[in-house]
Order: C-alpha cells, then structure tokens, then sequence
C-alpha cells in the first residue's frame, strides 16, 4: 500500500485519507489505471468502484489541469445518477484544480471548459452534435458506470456506437476506458461489445443474508400490515419500489394513511430534478423517512442506511430484484425485505424471483440489435455533419448492428422515400430540411419511447387482465397476474394489447425474467420487410 500511496501523490489526500488504506478492489484497479489500461471492473455496491477509478485519472492527468481541455468523460444510465455522481466528485477535484462539468436533461454547467464531464447517452449524443468537434479530440479516459443497465437494450446498442464516433475525433486515437458494474453475468463477453483490450478486475462481496416476508392482500391492507410492523420493529427508513410513476404515487398516498404524512417522499424522473434532490436528502439526513419510488433510486444514488425494502408487486427481472433489495441496510449483511402482491397468482412468482436472487442467478437476456438504434444514429450523424455523409461512414457505424449492405441501402432508401434524407447523387446521403428542425428542436438524440398505461386484453376469453405500463411501438412480452403473456396485436388508439398466455412459470424456465423486448421510439420508421 506504501507503494501505490507514493504514485498517488496528488490525490491520495483528497480521495483516501479519511479511509487510511485501500481496499481490495481499490488495491487491484488502481496500478492498472496508473498504467493505463482498460479495465472492467466488477465489484458490490459501496465498494469503493468510484475512487477506484477516479483518483488515479486524477493523478494521470495532474499536470495538465491547467489546460482547459476535456480529459474524462463519464457516462451514467440515468440524470439522477449522473447528478449524484457530479455531488460526489465536484469538491474533491475541485480542490485538486480540475474543473468538473455536467450535461443532462437536467442541468448543464461548465461543459466547455471542463476537465471531467459527466452526462446521459442521450446527452453526449447531443454533445456530439452540437459541441465543436475539436472539444473531443483530447480526450484520454472514459468511465462508463452500472453498464449492466444499458447493455442488451437499444440504449446500449446506441452507446456503442457513439463510442465509435467518439473515437474518430481523437488526435491519438487512444482512450482508456473503465467499465463499472455491480452485476455483470459475463464481463469479458458484455464489454467486448464495448471497448477492447481489456482487463476485468472481479471482487465477490459476501453474500447478503436476505429475509424475505411475502404478502398478498389488497394494498390498503398489506400496506396497514407493513406500516404496523415497521412501528413494532422500530423500522425508520424504508425503501418502497415500485413499477410504474402512477404506482408510487398510489403507494405514496395509502401510505399517508398508515405513517406520518411528513415522513412520507416519492421519487422518480416525472418530478423536478429539485423535487428529487430534497427527497435524497431527506432519506440521507432525517432519522424518520420512508420513499416511494420507481427504478430511480435502483443505482448509485447516495441515500444512507436503509432499514427495510418493499416491492410493490413483482419487479420486471431479477436483476432488478437484487438492485432493489441491495439498498438495504447497507451497515450490515443482512437486508430485510417485503414483496407485496393483490392476486394469489403473483406470490409463487414473487418468491421464485427472491429465491433465484439469494442464489445469485440472474436472468438470460436478450441481446439481439436494435435495428431503431440505426435510424436514430443516421438522424444524429447528418445532422452533426450537415453535409453529405458518404456510403461506407454510415454504413461502419450500422454495422454494429450487424446490419449488412442490402440491409442499409434499404432503410436508406426508406428513408428518402419518408423526407427525411435526401441523396447526394449516389455519393452519401445529407439530411433534409425535415430532419435539420427536428435536430434543431433536439427530438433525435434519444431513441427512449414514450410510455403509457395499456389494458390488457385476453384474446382466448376477451377478458381484461389488467394494464401494464409499456413501449407503444413495440412490446414482446412481459409477466401480469402471476403469468407471462405475449402481444399479439397493439390498439394504440384504445390503449389496449391483445395477448395470450406464453407459459406457466417454472423455475426451469428462467427466461421469462428477461428484458421486457421493446424496440425505440424510431422502430416505426425502419422499412417494413415482406
């Protein structure tokens, strides 16, 4: 430890001091970043992923932080995790002379003259676009946190190709990369998909004792039975997650009920970034507190100890389960949670999912391409170059889809034929006018759908099942009522999916823990192939 304290001469103070020593994940990450390596790593929440990884950027970088001039960019799933982040580091880099900038939907501040700038996909897709291309061409580290959350979904397939063009703006054509992730199935395989040249730096935590309580009832009545057992318990911070923005604002209302109305918060991304952050910051300083909230607070986010979890019907994957779950009690190896569900059919799914999360066995995704990334990235592209884009520069970027040269002379085509790009004489293509204001009103860098609440219709009996809240593009299938149904047919006018039941759950039959399979917001412009 003498030894990487004296390579850290600059940044052990600001990130380590307070600690006096490393820890395992930090003692392994730290040489590989100071030699500049790539590296994947791999580690529990809480860990210390983040100094692991910043402070020896910090150090590489020491002596040119006078320069002002872009070095680290980091990229994180959500605004409120990126906001966080941006809390976490902005002071001790600051005190180091670095300037910190962040860019999201939510806020933008310093971005042109920042050393470390912090931001969404969508945000650096716009970036990308807008910034001179000259801000990039110096840049030597990317960071890209809770990776888990984007791979195998149209977000991650965009990233993946904004990496690309990241790096033909760089004068050296060399960047390091740091991928962070608390759970990866396979981390040689997902980041291949990523970066290359790599080493993957894996550190098992010891398992959490989770103990698990599963109610059905009426939310009225199993929210009474949880509110009781916090009282007899002394339970003062709990985390209740939810499905959908309308669900946690149900919950949060029953709640009120039940607990004092003061103590009561909600958080997810409908809500001021204001709104959020006086929620966090009631879950981290008050000592009674209880937040309802969507998959918001799943990751990263600095909200202190937690003394119970409670999910609110079953969440979409196992993956999400253990996320949630693992905020709890974090002073501790043992998390205590509750799943609450209205129908008998949900409970044997309920448990299914926490006993395949206390084994640790995650869902088998689906990691096929998304082929709306591809429209999406063309719209980004030429309205960056604003000119006429060769063939084979679009082409290589949807390659990575794995879309081949009769694939893109099609969607191309398609295109024209729709206004949106015009060919420049069989040498590339240049966006239209069309597409020139819908870059200007900044509605193309992201490929997320909108959502809505759709009833589900049974098609063998005609019967309403429920709603589900989901993609109106396009949706696979997803689990309501303790079983797995597949789309047959979309009504967007009705907000209705007709479906039929797919299978009965087992726990040989993981699968149906997978993704919800939905395409992005530009699927309806892709050529539709007979």
């Amino acid at each position: 430890m003498i030894e990487l304290k004296s390579r850290l001469k600059h940044t052990w103070d600001v990130f380590f001091s307070r600690h006096g020593s490393l820890n395992e994940v930090q003692k392994r990450v730290i040489p590989l970043v100071l030699e500049g390596k790539s590296v994947v790593v791999c580690a529990p929440t809480a860990s210390g992923k983040t100094e692991a990884v910043f402070a020896p950027i910090a150090e590489t970088l020491y002596d040119e932080r006078h320069i002002e001039r872009l070095g680290v960019l980091y990229i994180a799933p959500t605004r409120a995790l990126v906001n966080d982040m941006y809390e976490r580091i902005r002071i001790p880099l600051s005190s180091l002379s670095y300037k910190v900038g962040i860019r999201t939907g939510d806020k933008k501040a310093g971005e042109s003259t920042s050393h470390f700038l912090l931001t969404t996909p969508e945000s650096l897709d716009s970036a990308i676009c807008r910034l001179n291309s000259s801000f990039f061409e110096e840049l030597k580290f990317v960071v890209l946190d809770e990776l888990h959350l984007l791979d195998c979904t149209y977000r991650g397939d965009q990233l993946r190709i904004l990496l690309k063009r990241l790096e033909g703006k760089l004068k050296s054509g060399k960047v390091c990369y740091a991928i962070l992730s608390a759970t990866l199935n396979d981390p040689w395989k997902t980041a291949s998909k990523y970066i290359s040249d790599f080493e993957v730096v894996t550190i098992h935590g010891k398992p959490k004792e989770v103990f698990y309580e599963i109610l059905v009832a009426k939310l009225e009545d199993g929210l009474k039975q949880i509110s009781n057992t916090f009282v007899e318990k002394g339970i003062f911070k709990a985390l209740f997650f939810c499905n959908s923005r309308k669900r946690t604002e149900e919950v949060a209302q029953q709640l009120k009920r039940f607990l004092p109305a003061d103590s009561i918060g909600v958080h997810h991304s409908s809500l001021s970034k204001k709104e959020r952050g006086e929620v966090e910051k009631a879950m981290r300083d008050l000592r009674r507190f209880y937040c309802v909230s969507t998959s918001s607070l799943e990751v990263g986010i600095d909200i202190g100890s937690i003394d119970a979890v409670v999910l609110i019907d079953p969440p979409p994957t196992v993956s999400s389960l253990i996320q949630r779950i693992g905020r709890g009690n974090r002073r501790t190896n043992k998390v205590l949670a509750f799943g609450l569900c209205e129908h008998q059919e949900e409970e044997p799914l309920f448990r299914e999912m926490f006993e395949l999360a206390k084994r640790g066995v995650l869902e088998k995704k689906d990691c096929s391409p998304d082929l709306s990334v591809g429209i999406q990235q063309i719209f980004s592209l030429l309205f960056e170059k604003k000119r006429c884009v060769e063939d084979h520069e679009i082409l290589s970027l949807l390659a990575i889809l794995g879309c081949d040269l009769q694939s893109f002379r099609t969607i191309m085509n398609h295109l024209c034929s729709l206004g949106y790009v015009e060919s420049c004489g069989g040498f590339g293509f240049r966006a239209s006018e069309k597409l020139m204001n819908m870059g200007i009103r900044g509605v193309i860098h992201s490929n997320i759908p909108d959502s809505d609440e759709f009833e589900v219709v049974d098609a063998s009996s005609s019967k309403t099942i429920g709603k589900v809240v989901v993609d109106p593009y396009v949706v696979d299938s997803f689990v309501l009522a303790g079983k797995t149904w597949r789309v047959l047919k979309i009504d967007v006018n009705k907000r209705s999916l007709i479906v039929k039941e797919e299978s009965v759950f087992s726990t040989a039959d993981e699968k149906i823990f997978g993704k919800r399979s939905s395409l992005g917001r530009f699927s309806s412009l892709l050529p539709v192939v007979s």
